[in-house]
């Protein structure tokens, strides 16, 4: 795995490289949030539609408090990719968080377990919002 000096070298050199997911994630990882957001805007400024990039960005945001923010990227990378499990698992986190509608909630629990029906964390998700039983008074 390259170093970070490294993944400088090349976004420095060109910032069109697809080096950009790696090095901001790199960022993220040493809680240096500010430079993962400045790498993922100049890299996806070049590249709109890369996933992880959006990905590295959505979770830097989150964890800067910028949740709405991080919301509408997940779902934006869930409209070009529906089977991105991480996204998935992180945007059902971020409705919950947002106390969103819970048939919202539904849909996605619902649309993810359609691809990870194995997928533990997405089997909590399903039997939460997919298996509530009504009750009629």
């Amino acid at each position: 795995m390259p170093q970070l000096q490294e993944l400088e070298q090349i976004f420095s050199t060109n910032n069109h490289s697809p080096v950009f997911p790696m090095l901001a994630n790199i960022y993220y990882q040493k809680k240096l949030y500010k430079y993962a957001v400045k790498i993922c805007k100049l890299g996806l400024n070049q590249d709109p539609e890369n996933l992880e990039g959006l990905y590295i960005l959505a979770k830097t945001f989150l964890i800067q408090g910028e949740i709405v923010k991080a919301e509408q990227i997940l779902k934006n990378i869930l409209r070009m990719c529906p089977f991105h499990l991480h996204s998935s698992l992180l945007l059902l986190h971020v409705l919950e968080t947002l106390n969103r509608n819970e048939k919202v909630l539904k849909t996605y629990a619902k649309k993810i377990h359609g691809f990870y029906p194995s997928n533990i964390k997405v089997q909590a998700y399903y039997k939460k919002y997919c298996n509530m039983i009504k009750t009629t008074s």
